[in-house]
């Protein structure tokens, strides 16, 4: 006599197995935007250690698109892998990135143009947010990045002191800008101190391969 009543998944099965399926078979856009909402050190250390479709997923570009690591450059008691890291993750974006934020690079203009030239040789067209706060870039790095990203409308150089001055067609292109922080900004809420309380937390576990 039948109950009306549907078995539950699983339930009724002679072999036990199950109509639902797993995490890995999820697909790698869903996956990535569940991973961009986790903290950047352990999207790179802790979510490829779970599964080899997981380990793809962060390898490949779906969850660097918004690259933001400026509280990591910020703290880091290793300012000497800033340049690498950012350098490996515009690489994973597979010139789909849109946003940059971070801090104290040390050689943007190689870091971010060269290593987007690679797999990108005309122009970064997509990336529209760039922020690069007290980073030791300098007039020839500011002109090489304005000339490759056409499409920026938010632009932070704050900090950098090694831009002296802003030239003609420099100072123009930036004015055209949405937002545009110049080296001679200052934000009293940037805190870069490594040695402050909050940074010495977020510098107990830097951002690996």
């Amino acid at each position: 006599m039948s109950t009306g009543k549907r078995p539950r998944s699983g339930e009724g099965d002679v072999d036990g197995d199950r109509s639902g399926g797993g995490w890995e078979d999820l697909s790698p856009e869903i996956l990535a935007s569940i991973f961009v909402r986790l903290p950047v050190e352990k999207m790179m250390q802790a979510v490829p250690m779970v599964c080899r479709s997981w380990y793809e997923v962060v390898l490949g570009p779906y969850c660097w698109r918004e690259i933001d690591i400026d509280r990591w450059c910020r703290f880091t008691r290793k300012p000497q892998m800033i340049d690498s890291v950012v350098t490996r993750l515009v690489r994973r974006s597979r010139c789909t990135i849109v946003r940059l934020s971070g801090a104290r690079f040390g050689d943007p203009s190689f870091a971010i143009a060269s290593s987007w030239y690679v797999l990108h040789p005309d122009t970064m067209t997509g990336l529209v947010k760039l922020e690069l706060a007290y980073s030791r870039m300098g007039s020839l790095g500011l002109r090489a990045l304005l000339k490759k990203c056409e499409g920026l409308t938010h632009f932070d150089i704050q900090g950098c002191r090694n831009i002296q001055q802003l030239d003609d067609d420099t100072e123009k292109k930036c004015q055209r800008l949405v937002e545009f922080k110049s080296p001679w900004f200052y934000d009293s809420d940037f805190l870069y101190s490594a040695d402050d309380e909050d940074g010495a937390e977020a510098s107990s576990s830097d951002t690996s391969s």
